[in-house]
């Protein structure tokens, strides 16, 4: 009995020395306070309860930067170490013209329940006073971010921009105002070691926020001095839902070799970027490498400097009904152990449409892959799926595998070339059942040709052959 009296007068010791405490440090402490109606008073309580329920946040509440708080750092650090209700939310209002004199450095918490508003389109930062030798302007590890609802122009200030690492963050978008990051010194927007990142469409039913619905949500993390998403070992989320209406990643302006990419999904990370737009890329427009795997449905990468999509290093990326023209390299290109499914894609006016190398895969079904200088390219042991598709007016080949490599290219059209239409090197194998190879008025030997011990399946395919039909010699055979 005595023990039990013993334990119990300890522990209530222990809970008025911690209460004693916080109410000490609130005692002295300069606070905006948050009622239980969700109203800002800086008037301090007297009881003990009243102190208490200051340390308790009821209910929603917006605070304004700056009136209320100099800097987002300032009002984070301060109402952090109040309890927040469960489905409370803190919005943090950057109020109309102030631009931002810091970021933020939040580390080890939860501080999910702040959310980053601004009454102006977009927010810029004080460029005399915003810290620039930051490894990022908003840096968040092993915690919950806060979710930005707003854009930000860093003015090239510092290296990255919205960084996470070890974290998990959301950006929130509603009524077409755009969310994200835009002019950073190095990346935009980088999720990292083991992070989780969501781009949510907000939408507002009977009142009450929902996380999907009939909306214009709208997220450009853009015009960044090297790569605009950077997914390293982590997973990105942005589905195609109804609430997403725009999701911009494009314009990297990098222009060092090693920087080439709008977006980069790398070391085993997880993508869903449905229906993207990564266009005019000082390289690349999507690169998904070293094991990862991506889900890039409806992906517009034109216009890059090297290729569209790149998928390396044993990587999967799903991007069918993608498009890719006027790159100055591949539209699509995967290679290494990799696999790529661009179904129904479209690349035109390319160097090459769809490239598989050293041993990969790669299905272009259906796809439009005219006017480029080479179609369709499979080599060094790879294989392609190519049936249904247009591979017409190539300026060079239509149809070419080389290095012991496959195509199926079945009611496939490759009329047009300007050397050949179909054409298998190397021990290569294409079948070009029921498909066209023609590239003038009449048959020519140049339009489908095999050498070095190749095979073309071409039964029902029209145009010339380079070999006597169905027989074998030392440049291979061609069935008819």
């Amino acid at each position: 009995m005595k023990r039990r009296h013993f334990l119990i007068n300890f522990f209530l010791w222990i809970l008025a020395f911690l209460f004693g405490y916080k109410i000490r440090n609130f005692e002295i402490s300069d606070l905006n306070y948050i009622d239980k109606k969700g109203l800002i008073t800086s008037e301090k309580k007297e009881t003990l309860n009243e102190k208490l329920e200051q340390l308790i946040i009821y209910k929603s509440a917006t605070l304004n930067i700056p009136s209320d708080y100099k800097t987002l750092q300032d009002a984070i650090d301060d109402l952090s170490t109040r309890v927040i209700k469960h489905g409370a939310i803190i919005y943090l209002n950057i109020e109309s013209g102030h631009k931002l004199t810091d970021g933020l450095d939040l580390r080890d918490g939860d501080f999910s329940s702040f959310r980053i508003i601004a009454e102006d389109k977009m927010v810029e930062v004080d460029k005399s006073q915003f810290p620039s030798n930051r490894r990022a302007s908003f840096y968040f590890q092993n915690c919950h971010a806060p979710s930005l609802q707003c854009m930000i122009d860093l003015k090239f200030i510092g290296r990255d921009g919205w960084y996470l690492r070890g974290s998990r963050g959301e950006w929130w978008s509603e009524n077409e105002k755009p969310t994200g990051i835009t002019h950073a010194g190095e990346d935009g927007l980088v999720v990292d070691q083991a992070s989780d990142m969501r781009l949510m469409g907000v939408d507002y039913k009977d009142g009450k926020l929902v996380r999907s619905g009939v909306g214009g949500a709208v997220f450009r993390c853009v015009d960044n001095n090297r790569i605009n998403l950077h997914v390293h070992g982590s997973v990105f989320q942005s589905r195609k839902i109804n609430a997403i209406k725009e999701v911009d990643f494009s314009n990297s302006i990098s222009k060092k070799d090693w920087e080439w990419y709008n977006i980069l999904i790398i070391h085993g990370s997880m993508a869903s970027i449905e229906g993207v737009k990564a266009v005019n890329s000082n390289g690349v427009g999507l690169a998904v490498r070293k094991g990862s795997s991506c889900d890039a449905g409806f992906i517009d990468v034109s216009n890059a400097k090297t290729s569209g999509i790149l998928v390396d290093d044993s990587s999967i990326c799903n991007a069918s009904e993608a498009i890719a023209n006027n790159c100055n390299e591949e539209g699509f290109t995967v290679r290494a152990a990799s696999s790529l499914n661009v179904i129904g894609a479209t690349s035109k006016n390319c160097k090459i449409g769809v490239e598989a190398s050293t041993g990969s895969k790669c299905s272009c079904n259906n796809a439009i892959l005219s006017n480029n200088n080479l179609g369709v390219v499979s080599g060094h042991g790879s294989s392609i799926s190519a049936n249904n598709v247009d591979c017409s007016n190539a300026k060079n080949v239509g149809i070419f595998a080389y290095g012991s490599s496959q195509i199926s290219a079945g009611n496939s059209n490759a009329s047009g070339a300007g050397e050949n239409g179909v054409r298998a090197k190397e021990g290569s194998n294409i079948f070009f059942n029921n498909s066209n190879a023609q590239k003038g008025v009449s048959p020519s030997k140049s339009d489908i040709v095999v050498s070095e011990g190749s095979v073309i399946n071409a039964s029902g395919a029209r145009g010339g052959i380079s070999e006597n039909e169905n027989s074998l010699t030392g440049n291979g055979i061609i069935y008819k």
